[in-house]
């Protein structure tokens, strides 16, 4: 199975120019730290961080988790 040339193309959507056309979606992994001052909230900690960086592609798109 052959991927589509067009993958591999910049596109724009609104302002932003995007590398290629590949998209990382959502993926809740339950990283996050508990905030200790407000409940049901949930902060960002240096894991959290570390996951979203070694997908990160320069000029890619990721949609980040939320609850």
């Amino acid at each position: 199975m052959s991927i589509p040339t067009n993958v591999w193309t910049p596109v724009k959507i609104g302002e932003v120019t995007l590398n290629h056309r590949i998209v990382l979606a959502p993926l809740t992994r339950g990283r996050a730290s508990a905030s200790s001052t407000h409940e049901r909230t949930w902060i960002p900690n240096k894991l959290m961080e570390q996951y979203y960086l070694e997908r990160a592609t320069p000029g890619g798109l990721m949609i980040s988790e939320a609850w």
